[in-house]
């Protein structure tokens, strides 16, 4: 069973994938939170690791960033 600490640490990981992505296709936090139908702070929160998106919403990133979802579970880049 994962402790909150390695939990928080997965989050964090799977946020900078997350970013990464965005930045090297040239996407802003302002139109990846617009097609999630969110806020900005909230899309950047999950950057960040300081918000989990949920499973479908992690679909949806994975979707906009043209990326298996996958490689959010094997840490790919």
């Amino acid at each position: 069973m994962k402790t909150e600490k390695s939990y928080r640490t997965s989050l964090v990981q799977l946020g900078k994938i997350i970013y990464l992505r965005r930045v090297n296709k040239y996407l802003t936090t302002k139109q990846i939170a617009a097609e999630l139908n969110i806020a900005p702070t909230a899309y950047r929160n999950i950057e960040n690791g300081k918000s989990d998106p949920g499973f479908a919403k992690l679909l949806h990133i994975a979707e906009i960033l043209e990326m298996d979802a996958k490689e959010f579970m094997n840490g790919e880049k």
